[in-house]
């Protein structure tokens, strides 16, 4: 079994993906988020976690369309709060003795499939609803590279 992680500050993206297939998307808090963990190693001793590796992601982008210095700022600020978040779920996972395999955040189809819920459902299978941040992490889990240690 995988789960795949989006850290966010308010709802992380939570994918389960069992023997390749996708099998459930939810977005946890941070506290909801590591209770479930718990759960799931207590039935799934070798779990194994694919977090996004948001220290990879700039703290500022750019982009043509933003050229406002206070909307470049508040981005920053977005991306250090889920850089934030992501350092506090992989400190939680490690001290439990989760394999945490760190991502990079995904490119091409793959990373076009998180903001578009028809190509996600082609390529995954998935025939429910979904945001950006579940299919993120249902994508880091399935194509981020990372094999199921079961």
């Amino acid at each position: 079994m995988i789960i795949g992680i989006d850290p966010d500050l308010v709802k992380n993206g939570v994918a389960i993906v069992e023997n390749g297939k996708l099998m459930d998307l939810s977005a946890k808090s941070l506290v909801e988020l590591i209770k479930f963990i718990a759960v799931v190693q207590k039935r799934e001793p070798k779990l194994t976690v694919a977090l996004e590796d948001v220290e990879a992601i700039k703290p500022t982008f750019k982009r043509q369309s933003v050229t406002k210095l206070s909307t470049k700022l508040k981005v920053a600020q977005d991306v250090g709060k889920v850089k934030a978040t992501a350092r506090h779920i992989k400190a939680f996972l490690d001290d439990m003795g989760v394999n945490v395999v760190m991502v990079k955040p995904l490119r091409g189809t793959v990373k076009a499939a998180k903001s578009n819920a028809v190509v996600f459902n082609a390529l995954t299978g998935w025939k429910g609803t979904s945001s950006e941040d579940k299919r993120d992490a249902a994508l880091l889990a399935m194509f981020g590279g990372v094999k199921d240690e079961a």
